[in-house]
Parts: C-alpha cells; structure tokens; sequence
C-alpha cells in the first residue's frame, strides 16, 4: 500500500509505527459484477465505526499496488481488490481545518510540528433540507460580512437569497440547525443571511423596495 500521497515522504510511516494489521476487501465477481462498490463501502464503514469502538484506529486505503497484492494473496481471476483497511492503535490527534472557501484546497498538511491538518467543508455547503439549493459563496476573510435577516421560514430565506443574487448581490446563507448547541426545535429552524458589508444598505433597499412593489400587488 502507499502512505498518504499529499504528504510524501512526511506521511511515510516508520516501520516501528506501521499498523499490525491490514484487512484486504475483496469482490466476488462471481457473484456480484457490478454495483459492488456500494456493498464493499458499507462493510468498510462498519468495521471502521467497530474498531473505533474498541480503541483500535484505522485508514481506508485504495492507493494499492494491486498486482503485487493479488501475487502475496494468491487471488483467483475472479476476485477484485476493492480496498485495504488498515488497522492500529492511534499515535497522533489530527486537527480538522474547516474549509474558508468552497474552492479552498481539501489536501491534508503537517505543520512544524508534524502534527496533521485535516481539512474539511462545512457541512452546511453540502447538505440540502427539502430540496436541493445552489449554496452562495462560502464567506472569505477578506470581507466583513453583516447578517441581513434572521428567519424560521426557509421558503422566505430561499427566494430571499436567489432574488439577492439575482440583483448582483453576494449572499450567504448559514442554516444554525448545524451549528448550535444544545438543539431545540426554535435552533433547528433558525436561518440568516449575510451579505458583505459593504452591500448591506442597497441589500435593504432592494428588500423594501421588494416588498412595497408585492403589498401594492
């Protein structure tokens, strides 16, 4: 197997601290030719969750040498090589690094202290509530960003947002479902909208203007 491809050589485990253990996944394609992959990552996630449980930490490996492996196995034709879980006991605390921007890098780092940077996106930029919706612009820490409108009602924050952008307006809607803690049903239905601070008075008067032009429909 390769060690963490981002990082070599910094990611190459020494030989004292490699896992003592590798479960290989293989695919019977006797049995199943095809949509297989769905089955194999279902029983990967559940040994993962079933180590963790037991202390015992564990890497989803697919950078594999594969025909060496099929040689050290002696695999018949039929059998694929999906994956390699490998297995051990956690020596190091990652840290996560949440995303700034959508398109910001998702590559993992060691700083000077090789201790490894794990980035990850906001989860409020990849999950839907209903329907599917086009996130704005994660907000970037060039700008200051002012919350525009507080509201329960995701219907409004929807049109509200695509109208915004629609005037040429950035905005960004931050769902607090996910974010606060402890969750009662007030949190789990609160939304804003921001946009930069510098757009925030012509945001409202396009809001007003809005609403007078639909009180006089």
């Amino acid at each position: 197997v390769n060690w963490a491809g981002y990082i070599r050589p910094a990611g190459d485990a020494p030989p004292a601290e490699r896992p003592v253990a590798y479960i290989v996944i293989l695919v019977n394609t006797t049995i199943k030719a095809n949509g297989y992959n769905q089955d194999a990552g279902a029983a990967i996630e559940n040994m993962i969750l079933t180590g963790l449980e037991a202390g015992v930490g564990s890497c989803w490996i697919e950078s594999i040498e594969r025909e060496k492996l099929r040689e050290v196995l002696q695999l018949p034709p039929e059998m694929l090589i999906n994956a390699v879980l490998a297995l051990g006991y956690p020596n190091e605390e990652p840290i996560m690094e949440e995303l700034a921007k959508e398109e910001d890098s998702i590559k993992y780092w060691k700083d000077e202290n090789s201790r490894l940077h794990v980035p990850k996106r906001r989860l409020d930029t990849i999950m839907h509530y209903n329907r599917f919706a086009q996130h704005c612009a994660l907000p970037s820490g060039n700008e200051t960003w002012k919350v525009l409108l507080e509201t329960s009602f995701e219907e409004e924050a929807y049109l509200i947002l695509g109208f915004l952008k629609n005037n040429g307006i950035p905005c960004f809607m931050e769902n607090l479902r996910f974010h606060e803690l402890p969750v009662n049903f007030g949190d789990m239905s609160k939304i804003r909208l921001l946009v930069p601070e510098d757009k925030s008075a012509q945001a409202q008067k396009l809001l007003q203007e809005k609403e007078a032009l639909e009180e006089g429909r």
